[in-house]
């Protein structure tokens, strides 16, 4: 990272997530933004994985949440902007403002309609689910592992459907993620990263949610639709690449307890 993108020092960020999968930091794409943006901007973080159990004992029951100063903030957009309320970093220095405005409307296309395409994916696909479950809830014990996951999946419906995107057919769903996806990639034409010829806190939220459409193993009609745009991949590999230059190993945090 060249001195234009470096942070003013930070006294150490604590990093709650839930569990890693697919060689991505998390399987919830806005935890695995939250790393990224700390990457990229050059903070120090501690990552501390909570089990599910350990979700019922925080804000909300979700993650991302970072405790820093004493004080603990979840949800992503809350926590990209505390963190660069706290400190001068300059990892949208270069951006004007139209380019910010651009930023936070595809970081908000991403965040409130292309998550819900993952979602869709992940939870509603039964042949995704069987392997899905799986991986969320291999730590409960026998009586939980047969009760819980179908009351997530339950909650997560209602959610899906309070929003509106659950209201629609998951052909439709899938049809308006397309859209996004060639929106981004229609962007990306313009320069190696999301908002041209240097990376920004921008790219954590495209690095995120990309990955979790095409690193995921299963087959799904948003990945295969994504697989149509080949600089997505190819974008996917350069952060990837920038990423492991922060790291060492692209997608793992400093530290885990």
């Amino acid at each position: 990272m060249d001195s234009t993108t470096a942070a003013a020092p930070l006294p150490q960020v604590t990093l709650f997530h839930f569990k890693g999968a697919w060689g991505l930091f998390d399987v919830c794409p806005f935890c695995t933004e939250v790393e990224a943006y700390l990457l990229l901007a050059e903070i120090p973080f501690t990552a501390v994985r909570l089990s599910v159990y350990d979700l019922q004992k925080v804000p909300n029951g979700r993650v991302p949440l970072i405790e820093h100063e004493g004080k603990q903030v979840s949800e992503a957009q809350a926590i990209l902007e505390h963190l660069q309320a706290a400190s001068d970093i300059g990892l949208d220095a270069a951006l004007s403002p139209l380019q910010r405005a651009h930023g936070r409307a595809f970081r908000t296309m991403l965040a409130e309609s292309l998550y819900w395409a993952i979602i869709q994916s992940r939870w509603f696909e039964p042949t995704v689910w069987t392997q899905y479950r799986r991986l969320l809830y291999d730590e409960l014990s026998p009586e939980h592992r047969d009760v819980v996951p179908g009351m997530a999946a339950e909650a997560v419906r209602r959610e899906m459907l309070g929003h509106g995107m659950g209201r629609h057919p998951p052909e439709r769903i899938y049809q308006i993620a397309l859209g996004h996806l060639g929106a981004v990639s229609e962007q990306l034409s313009a320069g190696p990263f999301l908002l041209g010829e240097h990376v920004s806190s921008f790219d954590a939220a495209a690095y995120a949610f990309l990955s979790h459409v095409l690193s995921v193993p299963y087959a799904t009609p948003l990945k295969q639709s994504a697989r149509q745009l080949p600089n997505l991949e190819a974008y996917l590999a350069r952060m990837k690449q920038l990423l492991a230059t922060c790291t060492g190993s692209a997608g793992d945090g400093k530290k885990h307890e």
